[in-house]
């Protein structure tokens, strides 16, 4: 019996072994795709509160997607609750820190609340991305 119980254990041990190498490999992939498919349905809705509202729980669902942040970002700008509109294109640039327009939303932010030395800062990092921004510059 106890052989018996050592082999179940075992194959059980292998089993779940296996189970959790494939894991990993199909579910980023697999969050990545839906993300993506987040962006693009919610990026042609045209109602700001649907979007907003759409937005909230697509961010939660992909926390580390920077064009959701930025889209999030960008809906709370237009209500105009710009401090929740920075915490969301902050996590954008973290999310890529080669994300010029969020940059350049900061600074419009910063500058919009007599925050220049942030705003410059912001429109500097931007410009250092994508340097033939006009109305950056």
């Amino acid at each position: 019996m106890k052989k018996r119980n050592i082999a179940n254990s075992a194959a059980l041990a292998v089993g779940c072994l296996l189970l959790s190498c494939l894991l990993p490999v199909a579910g980023p992939a697999h969050a990545a795709d839906e993300c993506a498919q987040l962006v693009g349905t919610i990026g042609q809705e045209r109602d700001l509160i649907t979007r907003r509202d759409k937005l909230i729980q697509a961010v939660k669902q992909c926390p580390k997607n920077a064009d959701l942040n930025y889209m999030f970002g960008y809906s709370l700008e237009r209500l105009r609750k710009y401090d929740e509109a920075v915490k969301y294109y902050l996590a954008a640039t973290e999310a890529n820190p080669k994300y010029a327009k969020a940059y350049f939303s900061l600074g419009d932010i910063y500058l919009s609340q007599d925050e220049t030395a942030s705003a410059v800062k912001a429109y500097e990092k931007g410009l250092k991305l994508e340097p033939g921004n006009e109305r950056a510059k």
